[in-house]
């Protein structure tokens, strides 16, 4: 969970750091570079900053829809005129590839281990484990229903 945390205030970072170069490009005195950097600023703020305050799983799906919008053919030659920003939107997607490298880790580990090891204890020290081992069954049931009517729209 540290480590998920600490890629995800990188990805935040890099995250700021790409809507602050913008911003301030879209105010720069070479037309040119002015002119771009309010493209790409319009396609920045259908997300806004406030992404970083969603929960992962939400900015993470965010996150991908922006990366995917700002590679779009027509947004390269634009990008690539506003100084910095090419680098940021690298480093925002590694970030992103990085945080969600840990979090398959997480799931596995919850799904591998954890579970297991809940369902074991619940059977050894059932009035102990029991209301602990059903709420996170809950937990994880419900948030498999909601990936699974995500997955339906989608389709």
């Amino acid at each position: 969970e540290s480590q998920l945390e600490e890629k995800d205030e990188f990805r935040d970072d890099t995250l700021r750091a790409l809507f602050y170069l913008v911003l301030g490009l879209s105010l720069h005195p070479n037309a040119e570079i002015k002119a771009a950097a309010t493209k790409v600023i319009a396609v920045l703020n259908r997300y806004g900053m406030s992404i970083l305050n969603e929960s992962y799983a939400i900015e993470s799906s965010l996150v991908n829809s922006m990366l995917g919008d700002l590679s779009r053919a027509d947004l390269q030659d634009v990008i690539a005129v506003c100084p910095g920003c090419p680098e940021l939107i690298a480093a925002t997607q590694t970030a992103q590839e990085n945080a969600t490298a840990i979090k398959k880790q997480m799931v596995t580990l919850i799904n591998q281990k954890l579970v297991l090891h809940l369902r074991a204890m619940e059977q050894v020290q059932p009035d102990a484990y029991g209301p602990y081992a059903r709420t996170v069954a809950q937990i994880i049931a419900d948030n498999n229903e909601i990936v699974k009517r995500r997955r339906s729209k989608a389709a």
